[in-house]
């Protein structure tokens, strides 16, 4: 505790410059005060703020109002944007059309693992791939990995979540799905499917079950190999189809 005198157009000003709680105050006791009326004054003061600083401090400790996860997401779509991402069609997606609508309404300070474990169980209800739900836990963790680092956030709450452990799948095109394809194609995709059908074609993962010296028969099996190796050349003239 110090008290300053100041000499002032109205007189000598009393100061109290006194420092509680880590905050520094420095209130005018009066104007011309005897040293008795200075100290009376000061221990009036002194107690007063010991007795409202209680009051004061939830005040000063008042978090800031954290935003809600939908309005974040427009935020984090703005910086993938401004990175000029590949492929921002993907991620953008897959926070409007699944994270949005599940987590939209939550405040990110209140995202915690229960709503995590509530969209797991969502998307596998709603059928979703593994892998499909992989890349969705992808997309929330680097949301909720950029909101903590732009201090949007105090840290990842998610950070545990037990995302999917998938591999990619390597599936042959079943014959019903070849024929179902060749009904609706034109002519001559048609043509060129049944030249593919008869070329060989390597298969990423596969093998033919038998084949001649040169190389240039396939025998065609139940399991469907022949449309295997027909599978990547189909693939391929559909997209051409497409367009």
């Amino acid at each position: 505790m110090n008290i300053k005198r100041t000499q002032t157009p109205r007189g000598i000003c009393s100061v109290l410059d006194y420092r509680y709680g880590g905050i520094r105050y420095r209130p005018v006791l009066g104007y011309d005060l005897t040293r008795e009326q200075e100290q009376g004054a000061a221990i009036e003061v002194m107690v007063a703020i010991q007795v409202n600083a209680g009051v004061q401090v939830p005040k000063v400790q008042t978090s800031r109002q954290s935003p809600v996860f939908s309005e974040f997401a427009s935020r984090y779509m703005a910086y993938l944007a401004a990175k000029k991402l590949k492929a921002l069609d993907r991620p953008c997606t897959i926070l409007n059309r699944h994270l949005v609508p599940h987590f939209g309404s939550v405040p990110l300070m209140k995202v915690t693992m229960d709503h995590g474990l509530a969209y797991l169980m969502k998307r596998r209800a709603e059928g979703a791939a593994e892998g499909t739900i992989a890349r969705e836990c992808g997309v929330l963790q680097a949301a909720l990995n950029y909101a903590v680092e732009i201090d949007a956030l105090d840290k990842n709450r998610l950070r545990l979540l037990p995302s999917p452990n998938w591999e990619s799948r390597e599936r042959v095109v079943s014959t019903e799905e070849l024929s179902r394809l060749f009904r609706k194609a034109s002519d001559p995709v048609r043509r060129l499917m049944v030249f593919a059908l008869l070329t060989t074609l390597p298969v990423s993962g596969q093998s033919a079950q038998a084949s001649t010296q040169r190389g240039a028969i396939i025998k065609f099996s139940s399991e469907g190999t022949l449309w295997g190796f027909a599978a990547n050349w189909w693939s391929v003239l559909w997209a051409v189809e497409r367009r």
